[in-house]
């Protein structure tokens, strides 16, 4: 019996020699005399068990009782390694025994045997303590862990029972050789367990890292493939939880196959779902990307894992999720102080995460073949739809749909998305009502009127989805139910807000034109007038004497209405655009002084008209009737932008411009600049960039023609020049018009009624159908020594011209006379007398002239004209060689 017991007991030794050594290879092997506290534990064994015979007798300062007493706290340092311990229970271990040794050695005499007692009571009330901390921590954890904790709890209950033994044995008078056995045994299944816990054996490992394989497979093998990928990490970190020790634990998984970026999945820890591992920033995304694992401490990593992980532990087990085909990911567990058990632990993890890697393999490739049959399904469900639907596809100016009996929408297809900009999952059944602009009940009488009536059809407003309007026409007719009963209604609907707006700007365009008739009429009649009266107001002041003061004063107000009116006819030709283009050096700061009475009686009082001219502005060449309709144009646009009242401000000035601007489309050089600005609404950049196309408008329906800007843009074009605009929502427009300056020509000086003109002697055919300006004219050229031959139509002009042919210098006509034109008659009479010079005047241009211009060697003279207009032109072109 004794040899037995010494065998257990050798057994016990062996056990011991195996733990320790473990402690110090695994404390050498990683770096870490944390590993040493097995050491410790098992070295202060030899202390507790009765290889050191009469522990609890004889002196207790030796220092086998002291470790005795410190076992508690060895117990304790491995006790931190799995969950936290108060200072206040590490320090009592720490403290109670010190305190008592110190008092026993400031006084020798012996102890009572109560005080040993006591003593030995603590100890054990210690290890009953940390023996219930091991039960529970094994039954709060599972898998490998909790078997190595349960046989630590074994190892701890056993040498609590030694000291129960020695005490009993003192205490009762018990058999010493039956109590020393006792203790050998208890001692020896102590070292045994404490080397199960700590140094477990290989086969004993492999054997639990199987057994939890198994188990994690088993927990999964319900599910089909791609369930099991879905809840991948939801199974690791469950199985890494049972398999390892660890305070935290996190799963991280790639967003998708073909994605480099990996987030944590799965965690045990608070506010870790969604966490983005940073790219090559730590060892948790190194070791999802290379798979490789690692055990790392919890301060190198990633900066959010870092930070979520905080004062959860100190080290941190890296094993990667992947497989032969792809890397998955990275699955972490978070030890306290580091794990006191061989790298088995980190093993397992490496094997769970193959696992994982397998089943999210496996559930890639069965999601693939799964998306790829239904994509060919799908593709054969298309052809066949393709089939059926290609027509309405096709059609995306009609929007074709059906509603049910209840008004909501059926089908959408595209023409439909087309018409009204609903996608389809926006409408689909939904009431069709607001689309038509109906209410639900106006809707549904509808839809009762068209199956009553067999279908209906309307013209009426619709609303888009971005709540914008549009004329539309609607069928409505109602299903065949057919074989499958299927009852509802087909509504057709067809755009026709671009019909509609061209129908009324053909209208608007109509109506504009036979106004311009009636202004040109109106004009040309007019201007007849005004010439006679010009004439000879003009000639009865010539005739007036200079001491004539107050019939010289009537005069010259007759004069002045005359010249307003004169400028009002101008503006009606412009409006017609019965006007021939005579291109002349102009001082544009005279064009705006002169067209700024106009200007403020068009836009009203409640708008300020400024004008500004910076420096010296040189002369452009133009057409001045051209360049008073651009500002005419561009001040009632900036009237039409200030409706409650504003500034208008005209501004000219010269710009140099060293380098091209070419987002302006200017070269560099020297540029005539006129600014006109107000203070209006302004406008956003999608109208900004339409503004100068013909007929867009943003005005409503039949207040504007669209073409103000378009003639504006056309005629500074035209000019060689550039229009710019810079315009703001709220805080007003800016037109520049920029024009290149002339320095060849000069600025005619314009003729008074005090200029005496020169006359001469020549013989002038003169062809007038109006009478009164006929004798005028013949009033003025007799009067300065011209010989006159006077017609009143073509044919006989022709006539005079059969007899004086050869006497003829200058022919004066009208452009648009009964019986013929101007200019055909100026061509007819060239045929015989080439080189024959003539002066076109009329109250408005004729399409022909307008179209062909002058021919050469002529010149135009727009009435109204005074007297000295006429002697000026006729004397310019007599003596031209």
């Amino acid at each position: 019996m004794r040899q037995l017991v010494q065998a257990v007991h050798a057994i016990g030794y062996a056990a011991l020699l195996l733990t320790a050594w473990n402690s110090i290879a695994g404390a050498r092997r990683h770096r870490d005399l944390r590993r040493l506290d097995i050491l410790l534990v098992v070295g202060s064994l030899v202390a507790v068990s009765p290889v050191g015979s009469g522990v609890l007798a004889g002196n207790l300062v030796t220092i086998r009782q002291l470790v005795a007493l410190l076992f508690p706290y060895f117990l304790l340092r491995l006790i931190q390694h799995f969950r936290h311990v108060p200072v206040a229970v590490t320090a009592v271990a720490i403290g109670a025994p010190l305190a008592v040794l110190l008092l026993r050695a400031v006084t020798p005499l012996p102890w009572p045997a109560w005080q040993q007692y006591l003593l030995s009571g603590y100890l054990f009330v210690a290890l009953v303590l940390v023996a219930f901390t091991f039960s529970a921590e094994s039954r709060r954890s599972a898998g490998v862990t909790a078997k190595r904790l349960a046989f630590a709890a074994l190892g701890t209950w056993l040498v609590a029972a030694i000291h129960s033994t020695t005490i009993g044995a003192t205490r009762w008078d018990l058999d010493p050789y039956s109590a020393a056995t006792l203790s050998k045994i208890l001692s020896t299944g102590a070292l045994v367990s404490y080397y199960l816990a700590f140094a477990t054996p290989r086969w004993l490992r492999k054997n639990w890292q199987q057994m939890e394989l198994a188990r994690y497979l088993v927990s999964t093998a319900d599910r089909e493939a791609d369930e099991r990928a879905g809840h991948a990490a939801d199974d690791l970190l469950q199985a890494a939880q049972r398999g390892a020790a660890g305070s935290a634990v996190f799963v991280a998984l790639r967003d998708t196959i073909t994605s480099d970026d990996v987030t944590v999945r799965a965690s045990t820890h608070q506010g870790m779902i969604g966490v983005a591992l940073e790219p090559e920033a730590g060892p948790a995304d190194m070791t999802a990307r290379v798979a490789e694992s690692a055990i790392v401490p919890l301060a190198s990593l990633e900066g959010q894992l870092r930070d979520k992980l905080a004062r959860t532990g100190e080290t941190v087990l890296l094993a990667p999720i992947s497989s032969s085909a792809q890397r998955w990911g990275v699955v972490g567990v978070v030890q306290r102080r580091g794990s006191l058990f061989p790298p088995d632990d980190l093993r397992l993890l490496e094997q769970f995460g193959q696992y994982a890697g397998g089943m999210l393999d496996h559930g890639q490739l069965v999601t693939e073949a799964r998306l790829r049959e239904r994509q060919a399904a799908d593709r054969r469900l298309r052809e066949v739809e393709s089939r059926m639907s290609l027509m309405l596809d096709t059609i995306t100016d009609y929007a074709i749909l059906i509603v049910d009996d209840r008004g909501c929408v059926v089908n959408w297809p595209v023409g439909a998305g087309v018409v009204f900009g609903f996608a389809e999952a926006d409408i689909l059944d939904s009431s069709a009502a607001a689309l038509f602009g109906m209410t639900d009940a106006e809707f549904l009488q509808t839809l009762a009127d068209a199956g009553r009536a067999g279908g209906v059809a309307r013209e009426h407003e619709c609303t888009r989805h971005d709540g914008t309007r549009f004329f539309a026409t609607t069928h409505i007719r109602r299903l065949d139910p057919g074989v499958e009963d299927l009852r509802g209604f087909v509504i057709v609907t067809r755009d026709i807000t671009t019909r509609r707006d061209m129908e009324d700007r053909l209208r608007q365009g109509q109506k504009m034109e036979a106004l311009g008739r009636l202004a040109g009429g109106v004009a040309h009649d007019f201007n007849n007038l005004l010439t006679v009266i010009m004439g000879y107001t003009e000639l009865l002041a010539n005739e007036l004497a200079e001491t004539d003061q107050a019939p010289r004063d009537s005069v010259n107000e007759i004069q002045k209405a005359s010249t307003r009116a004169a400028g009002l006819t101008r503006q009606l030709l412009a409006f017609s655009r019965h006007q021939i283009i005579q291109p002349a050096v102009l001082d544009i700061t005279q064009v705006i002084d002169g067209v700024l009475p106009m200007l403020q009686r068009t836009l009203g009082e409640h708008i300020t008209i400024r004008t500004e001219t910076v420096g010296q502005v040189p002369s452009i060449l133009a057409d001045r009737g051209q360049l008073e309709q651009v500002i005419l144009n561009l001040a009632v646009n900036a009237r039409d932008a200030m409706p409650t009242g504003g500034t208008l401000t005209i501004r000219v000035a010269l710009e140099h411009l060293t380098a091209p601007l070419d987002n302006l489309g200017l070269s560099a050089g020297e540029w005539v600049r006129l600014d006109v600005r107000d203070t209006g609404h302004g406008m956003d950049p999608a109208t900004r960039t339409r503004i100068f196309e013909p007929f867009f408008t943003t005005k409503p329906f039949g207040r504007g023609t669209g073409l103000g800007l378009a003639t504006v843009y056309g005629v500074v074009r035209q000019m060689g020049g550039v229009v710019h605009v810079d315009s703001t929502v709220g805080l007003g427009s800016t037109f520049s018009l920029y024009m290149r300056p002339t320095t060849l020509l000069t600025i005619e000086t314009v003729p008074t009624a005090e200029t005496k003109a020169q006359g001469g002697s020549e013989t002038v055919l003169l062809v007038e159908d109006e009478p009164g300006v006929s004798r005028m004219l013949a009033h003025v050229l007799e009067g300065h020594g011209y010989r006159l031959l006077v017609a009143d139509a073509p044919a006989e002009a022709h006539e005079l011209v059969r007899t004086h042919g050869d006497e003829i210098d200058l022919i004066v006509t009208d452009v648009v006379m009964p019986g013929g034109s101007g200019p055909e008659l100026v061509q007819q009479l060239r045929e015989t007398r080439p080189g024959l010079r003539a002066i076109f005047i009329s109250g408005y241009a004729d399409a022909t002239l307008s179209r062909q211009g002058l021919p050469p060697g002529a010149e135009f003279l727009q009435k109204p004209f005074s007297g000295i207009d006429l002697l000026i032109k006729v004397r310019r072109l007599l003596t031209r060689p």
